[in-house]
């Protein structure tokens, strides 16, 4: 059985227990820090529709690129593709942070 619904929000189980799952704001990024969509807004269907339209939905994978000055856009990279969102928009999307990629090489030493 599904967990979430389209939109993320989590579906209980039979016996009604909602799993309880620590999520962040996609505001709450920093630069460089990369995260999975897990849930969004779905009050306001325009911008439901413009959010799907650039890929940002549950399991997108998202990086901050750059966060723009005085409430400014946040410069994202959205499976692979490059966009901008404002603040106010980024800030109904939830996030679950990725742990940062490794690399091999660096922890392993020089061969």
């Amino acid at each position: 059985f599904p967990t979430t619904d389209p939109h993320g929000d989590p579906i209980p189980s039979i016996e009604g227990a909602v799993p309880a799952i620590a999520l962040d704001r996609l505001t709450a990024l920093a630069v460089g820090e990369s995260a999975r969509v897990s849930r969004v807004a779905d009050d306001d269907p325009d911008k439901l529709r413009y959010l799907g339209s650039i890929g940002l939905y549950p399991e997108a994978t998202v990086r901050l690129l750059e966060r723009l000055p005085f409430a400014g856009p946040l410069r994202l990279v959205v499976n692979d593709e490059e966009h901008y969102l404002g603040a106010d928009l980024a800030e109904t999307i939830q996030i679950l942070r990725q742990p940062p990629a490794t690399d091999e090489r660096a922890q392993n030493g020089p061969e």
